[in-house]
Order: structure tokens, then C-alpha cells, then sequence
């Protein structure tokens, strides 16, 4: 099992990030899931109102960091049906809440003990994983396109005499 580094390198970058919590500015930093070193964490885009597919994303050697930037292998696999219907009841929340029109959103998390546990909901500039997965990304085209026609068709109707 590999442990998190913690070494002089990691030391410092955690230097760098306290100047942010020192100056009061608001922070949230989840705790540290274990399973994620021999698990993995999930990742599921899903595009419009539901999931439409999920990577599993593990650490490098030695790390325990799941951004493919640190070196971390992510790796398109089906999630267990739990997973997915996790990612969907977080959808639906967020839809009861009343946002339910968003163009995409990447619901992220870890199993622990069974169950999976959510420890992000990315709607602001989510990594989709777009190239692991080419049907997914023809998808995303097309919605973004219809999204945008449905964008131009009010204008165009205003601007059509009656």
C-alpha cells in the first residue's frame, strides 16, 4: 500500500498554500480517505441532468494525489451500480435545490466500507476525461450545440416580423 509522501517537496508546497488560510480567506479541505490509496477515487462525468460514464483514478507510486497531473492513472471502467446511483441521487439534489440545467458536472468520490462517499461535486471547470472516452466527447458536442441553438432561437423569433 503506498503512503503519502512527506517529504522536504511536500513540506513545502504545504508551506505555500497556508499564506491563503493564514489571511482568513475561506478554505474547505476534506479529510483524507485512506481507501483512496488501494481503491482509487471515481470519477463520473455526466453531461446534461445524468451520469454518462466514470473513470477510476489511482495514485502514483508512493502518492496519494488522483490529479492525472501528479501521475495518476486514470482508467474508463463501469462503477458498481451503488457508484452511479450515488452520482445520480447527488444530481437530483442538486436539481431540488433548482439547479437543473447545467451543460455538464463531474460527481467525484471514494468508496469506503461499501459505501460511496462523495467528496466532490465539480461544476466549474471539471476535467470530463473527454479523450478516454470519444463517444462521450461527440456527446458533449451535440449538447453544446443544441444548447446554443436554443440560445439563438429567441432572438431569432424577435427579430422575425409577425
Amino acid at each position: 500500500r503506498a503512503q503519502p509522501r512527506t517529504g522536504a517537496a511536500a513540506r513545502a508546497r504545504s508551506a505555500q498554500r497556508r499564506p491563503a488560510l493564514a489571511a482568513g480567506r475561506a478554505c474547505l479541505i476534506p479529510p483524507f480517505l485512506p481507501p483512496v490509496l488501494c481503491g482509487g477515487a471515481w470519477a463520473l462525468p455526466c453531461l446534461g441532468v445524468a451520469y454518462s460514464r466514470a473513470g477510476l483514478k489511482r495514485p502514483a507510486r508512493d502518492d496519494y494525489r488522483v490529479q492525472t497531473y501528479f501521475g495518476c492513472s486514470a482508467v474508463p471502467t463501469e462503477p458498481p451500480a451503488h457508484v452511479a446511483a450515488a452520482a445520480q441521487r447527488a444530481l437530483d439534489a442538486v436539481a431540488a435545490l433548482g439547479h437543473r440545467d447545467h451543460a455538464y458536472v463531474r460527481v467525484d468520490g471514494v468508496v469506503v466500507d461499501g459505501e460511496f462517499r462523495i467528496m466532490e461535486l465539480e461544476f466549474i471547470e471539471p476535467f470530463l476525461h473527454l479523450a478516454a472516452h470519444p463517444p462521450a466527447a461527440r456527446l458533449f458536442a451535440a449538447q453544446l450545440a443544441q444548447r446554443w441553438s436554443a440560445l439563438s432561437e429567441p432572438q431569432q423569433a424577435e427579430a422575425t416580423p409577425g
